[in-house]
């Protein structure tokens, strides 16, 4: 990475930082694109050529860790077990998120009390899901559309989201790392029952 895209990176962390810290304190709503820019000590016109809306501000930290996610999945061996592949990428975005247990925490409650990011939020895990079942479908030399590879991706999307749910809700003390081994089994042991018609 060169100086100027060092530089960018680094404004885009603080915007992010600064805007966080503004969400939290006064909220979503109240908190003005000027005030943010003034927060980062950059000029509006800056901040909005790094981020045209603050819902993207906010959507930002959510974005890479779905990136985490499906970069962690298409960078693992192509011959490797797809169950593996995708605990790998799993446990990737628990790591990130256990990093920083405190602001991830702000940030989905944050999401959870303004409609408009939060909407985004849906739109952006909608092509997550996409995403990876384009991957699934590479790696498996199946159609994106395949009732397998659709399960599959919705199935390790919905793991990710409840480790993670349980853990930022409080329900379970533990790290979300260790709830998903619990609900990995829970689906291996057969103790989930699936709908099945008469």
């Amino acid at each position: 990475m060169g100086l100027r895209e060092t530089k960018a990176e680094r404004t885009r962390e603080r915007v992010v930082s600064e805007a966080m810290a503004l969400f939290a304190a006064d909220g979503f709503d109240a908190t003005t694109m000027e005030r943010i820019a003034a927060a980062a000590e950059i000029s509006p016109a800056t901040l909005y050529r790094y981020f045209p809306s603050k819902d993207r501000i906010l959507a930002s930290p959510m974005e890479a860790i779905f990136t985490t996610f499906t970069d962690t999945f298409r960078d693992r061996p192509a011959d490797e077990d797809l169950g593996v592949s995708l605990a790998a990428a799993i446990d990737a975005v628990l790591t990130r998120a256990e990093a920083d247990p405190d602001g991830t925490r702000v940030m989905r409650r944050i999401l959870d009390e303004s409609p408009i990011p939060r909407a985004r939020l849906w739109d952006d895990l909608a092509a997550v899901r996409a995403r990876l079942a384009e991957l699934i479908a590479t790696r498996t030399g199946r159609s994106p559309g395949d009732i397998d590879v659709v399960l599959t991706a919705r199935t390790a999307i919905l793991l990710l989201e409840t480790a993670a749910d349980m853990w930022r809700f409080g329900n379970d003390d533990r790290p979300s790392r260790q709830i998903v081994v619990d609900l990995y089994a829970a689906f291996h042991d057969g103790r989930v029952t699936v709908p099945r018609p008469e």
